[in-house]
């Protein structure tokens, strides 16, 4: 049993860097692109905020 966590812990202290550089990678190409950004934002908006009216739904 012993063995195994140490096998797993070496893997987690292994990923988390990768983790990391991946998130920046992609944050920073999502700032590059402030059109494409702004419509991520929309489309993930639209989706939880939806006004119902009588007349119509948007």
């Amino acid at each position: 049993m012993k063995g195994r966590w140490k096998k797993i812990i070496k893997y987690v202290e292994i990923n988390e860097p990768l983790k990391k550089r991946r998130q920046i990678v992609g944050l920073k190409d999502t700032l590059d692109n402030a059109d494409r950004a702004e419509a991520s934002i929309e489309n993930q908006l639209s989706k939880h905020y939806t006004h119902y009216t009588e007349d119509a739904i948007k």
